[in-house]
Order: structure tokens, then sequence, then C-alpha cells
């Protein structure tokens, strides 16, 4: 079975409702393309894709409201994000998304609903849905023996905090 292909482009196919017979590939090295599809109402079947590289362009679809199937997928290669026109998408604020934008790669974001409308709108989305708080007092351990209420410790203010996990770098002021 068909896992791994260069490119997807479903375009100008205003007959076309249901891609969940796609369920078998996990992998779109040059892109996705899902272009004026004004009956595609999900995009059930695409929730296996682990990886797209290339461009990932959603545009002039009248039905679709959600792009959530596509979170599975990392888009470390991916090299424009386009999500357009698509009158009744409010729910594209996904992780892997968000992470995309906040890298600051190429993007256009425009015409959509609500939570997606705009670059703007989906920035502030983003930020509502995945928002990291950490909350307390940072201090800097001058003896070595722990911070605690030891007079030797020293308060910090206005940070730089990084997380590291496995894969990604966080970084907060």
């Amino acid at each position: 079975s068909l896992k791994s292909i260069g490119g997807l482009s479903l375009s100008n196919n205003p007959e076309l409702i249901d891609i969940s017979l796609l369920n078998k590939i996990t992998s779109l090295n040059k892109g996705l393309t899902i272009y004026n599809t004004k009956n595609l109402n999900s995009l059930s079947g695409l929730n296996n894709i682990k990886s797209i590289g290339g461009r990932l362009d959603i545009g002039g679809n009248k039905g679709l409201s959600s792009i959530n199937e596509l979170s599975n997928a990392d888009f470390t290669a991916l090299t424009y994000l386009g999500i357009t026109s698509n009158p009744i998408l409010a729910l594209c604020q996904e992780l892997n998304i968000c992470n995309y934008l906040f890298s600051g790669r190429e993007n256009y974001i425009a015409g959509n609903s609500s939570g997606c409308l705009n670059y703007e709108t989906l920035i502030e989305s983003c930020n509502t849905a995945w928002k990291n708080t950490i909350t307390g007092n940072i201090k800097i351990d001058i003896d070595g023996n722990g911070c605690g209420n030891q007079t030797n410790d020293l308060p910090m203010k206005q940070n730089i905090v990084r997380v590291t996990n496995a894969t990604d770098n966080y970084t907060t002021y």
C-alpha cells in the first residue's frame, strides 16, 4: 500500500466530498495543496500523515471548517504555509501550525473565519491555545545548597528562560 508520495494536490474539484481513502498516506515530501474543493467538509483521511515537506496550501474551500486532521504532521521540512479564503475555517490553531508560524518562516494567512481569519488572529489564537506559563520566582543559587529561604540566593528579574526537550527549544522573556 502507498505510504509516502512526493506531493498531493486536491484542486479544482467541486465534486470531491470524501478523501478518507487517503488514510494510508504517512508522508508528503513535496507538499500538499487543497484548493477550491467547495464540497469537501473534512480532511478525514489525512490524519495519518506524519510529515509534510515543501508547501502546504489550503485555500478556496467553502465547506472546510477545521484542519485538525493535519495535527499529527511534522512541519520541519515545510517551506511555506498558506491558509486562505476558507470562509468557515475557524479551527486551524494546531500546535504544528502555531510552531511553524512562531518560527517566522514564510506564510500567508487571510480570508478565513474567526480564529483563523488572518495571521494576527491566528497568532493570538495560538497564544491562547498553546501558551506555556511559568510562574514563581527565579533565584541564583550562589552557595550551591539549593534555593530556598537562604539569604545568599539572589532573585533574578527579566530573565530569559529556555526550556529544551528532545526536538525543540522554547524561549520566553
